[in-house]
């Protein structure tokens, strides 16, 4: 007999699947959901669900959370260069609906998946009590989960103040995530280690420094969002999930490179900290700038790809939603989830990368050395 059944949506996803593999093992029955035809991972003999549907959809989305114990809000359009008009259906108005439809149903709990990227700019750690952005600061992307998480608190108050159920909910806002399937972000990373082994062979240059931050693998953020959904102690509140090992952006680049068993024997080169590239953010942050960068990455990545045989379902791209990263440290303390008993599996970028690279080239998505 199942603890009870839990709605996974964006289960297709890089930290979707790891969600549903979780629950399952801790005994959960899952409804997993996501807009493709099917999920593509196998469950034989377990108690699963798959349906496909489009949480815009208000229909679909009271059918899901029926029976349902709680949802773990994974869904969401992750790219910081696209427009209100493109991400707000889904990563706005769909939360709430999701949340409505959740309260109708009784669900107990709603964890929902926001994001590092809404704090305010500042080299100092970024707990959860920092500031975040302004709207007219933050890019379209993070503007859709502060207005969710706002909306959350708000909607809660307003069913209660108006005796109507509201279930608990729960905020994690995980840093850049790396993980199996990963398109976006830290797969920036990972197409420039490629692209300079691919130039230079073993000589690539060995890259250190440049502002830093701390990732989380896919994994933790998984069994994050199924500790948070557990533990009553830890709803109504906010969360930080990120690894312990904070590294500059060079640093994360050579040890993709170095996961994937690519040498870097080539000249040190120390990349600067995050105070001198502010200082350009004039010159990169301009439209033309940008696309002429994301052109000199662009052609080597495609004629690699090609040469390979590798699948193209990622590529290099740097935009304006990314370009504040650059200017400071972007280190997330994640001391107030530890403090609770959660325990990182991949608390060491280095060692959690290197089944990741694995997974990568076993399934031809990078080359191998």
């Amino acid at each position: 007999m199942s603890k009870g059944l839990v709605l996974v949506t964006g289960a297709k996803g890089t930290v979707g699947q790891y969600a549903v593999d979780e629950l399952l093992r801790q005994g959960y029955a899952v409804r997993a959901t996501d807009i493709c035809e099917t999920h593509g991972h196998a469950f034989v003999g377990r108690d699963y669900s798959y349906e496909q549907g489009d949480l815009c959809d208000k229909k679909f989305v009271k059918k899901i959370v029926r029976g349902v114990y709680a949802v773990i809000h994974l869904a969401a359009i992750i790219d910081v260069g696209l427009d209100w008009k493109e991400l707000c259906g889904v990563n706005y108005h769909a939360v709430r609906a999701l949340y409505f439809a959740a309260a109708e149903a009784k669900v107990k709990v709603f964890v929902f998946a926001s994001s590092g990227s809404i704090y305010a700019p500042t080299n100092n750690i970024r707990d959860e009590n920092a500031r975040l952005k302004t709207y007219t600061k933050a890019s379209a992307y993070e503007l859709t989960k502060i207005l969710s998480e706002e909306a959350l608190r708000d909607d809660r108050r307003a069913l209660l103040d108006n005796n109507q159920y509201a279930p608990e909910f729960v905020i994690f806002r995980p840093a850049l995530i790396y993980g199996p399937r990963n398109r976006f972000l830290a797969a920036v990373y990972l197409a420039i280690a490629i692209i300079l082994h691919e130039l230079f062979g073993d000589r690539a240059p060995h890259l250190t420094g440049g502002p830093k931050t701390n990732m989380v693998h896919a994994e933790d953020v998984a069994r994050a969002a199924v500790y948070l959904m557990e533990h009553p102690q830890t709803w109504g509140q906010t969360y930080n999930v990120a690894d312990d090992d904070p590294r500059g952006f060079g640093d994360h680049a050579t040890e993709m490179a170095h996961g994937l068993g690519f040498k870097t024997d080539g000249p040190t080169i120390p990349l600067p900290g995050p105070g001198i590239i502010g200082l350009a953010s004039p010159i990169y942050n301009r439209g033309i700038v940008l696309a002429l960068l994301n052109k000199a990455l662009g052609f080597p990545w495609d004629w690699m790809t090609k040469a390979h045989g590798i699948k193209p379902l990622f590529r290099p791209i740097v935009n304006d939603g990314m370009t504040p990263f650059f200017g400071n440290h972007t280190i997330f303390g994640n001391q107030k989830l530890k403090d609770t008993g959660f325990k990182l599996k991949h608390p060491r970028f280095a060692e959690g990368f290197r089944e990741v690279a694995k997974w990568y080239q076993d399934n031809g998505w990078a080359p191998r050395s």
